[in-house]
């Protein structure tokens, strides 16, 4: 780890060592995994929360799962598929009712000091309306206050020989999903199953299949693209994601993107 990086870390660990008892809200990702991670060396009471919403993939709470397990740490998950009237409808500030409706169940089940989160510097440059809720509800983010930014989280975990440092980042359903369209649960369930057919047929693990009710949108990153135009590849993946419900199925030129519904964004 440079000396840069390392003294960021530093400067998260004293945070952390200021609060003593915390609950880590801990979606599985690798922002989450190193605060748990420096939340284990400088607290004396160390909790992982992750909250399982319909809007989830299953199989980032099984990551979750199997990272605590991995670290030894108290976890709980938190199960909770309603989508509220206000989410219903895929509102663009959806991450500021998210990340209320979050801490509001974290704080129904486990009574700590402090709840911390894993919010990076480079989140304060995005278009981020849960960061509006996290500081309403004191919510602390010792990566962001440290000045930690994505690649020295990645450049971290690396250094302190953590698994799944170079784990392409996790987001919810919802962002698969363009603002003010309809959300519902078997939508949602479709979105989960394309993504995973994407992966197991074209071995690609960074996948996005943007939702437009009878267009499946594929976004991967430009440099894996090929690999979902080869023929048999391409007419596989056409024929499952067909059988979900898709009439058209589409790779994006532009590859994957974040933010790409946002109104701010590209």
């Amino acid at each position: 780890m440079n000396s840069l990086v390392k003294d960021k870390v530093t400067l998260a660990l004293d945070v952390l060592r200021e609060l003593g008892e915390v609950a880590v809200a801990f979606s599985g990702g690798v922002d989450s995994t190193l605060v748990l991670v420096l939340a284990l060396k400088a607290c004396r009471r160390v909790t992982a929360v992750t909250v399982h919403f319909s809007y989830v993939p299953t199989r980032v709470v099984k990551r979750a799962r199997s990272i605590a397990s991995a670290l030894g740490v108290d976890h709980v998950v938190v199960e909770d598929h309603s989508i509220p009237g206000d989410l219903a409808h895929n509102p663009p500030y959806r991450c500021y009712l998210c990340k209320k409706r979050m801490i509001e169940l974290i704080r129904g089940v486990v009574e700590v000091e402090a709840i911390v989160d894993g919010s990076n510097a480079d989140d304060y440059r995005e278009f981020r309306p849960g960061l509006r809720a996290l500081q309403e509800e004191g919510v602390l983010s010792p990566l962001a206050m440290a000045g930690m930014g994505k690649g020295d989280v990645r450049a971290a975990l690396r250094a302190l020989g953590v698994a799944g440092w170079d784990a392409p980042p996790t987001t919810c359903l919802l962002t698969r999903i363009p603002y003010w369209s309809l959300v519902t649960p078997s939508r949602l369930r479709r979105i989960e199953e394309a993504e995973n057919v994407v992966r197991e047929v074209a071995g690609v693990e960074h996948v996005r299949v943007r939702d437009h009710w009878d267009i499946a949108r594929i976004e991967v990153p430009r440099d894996q693209a090929r690999r979902l135009l080869e023929p048999e590849v391409a007419t596989t993946i056409s024929s499952r994601l067909r059988r979900l419900g898709y009439r058209f199925v589409t790779l994006d030129l532009e590859g994957y993107r974040t933010g790409c519904f946002d109104p701010v964004g590209n």
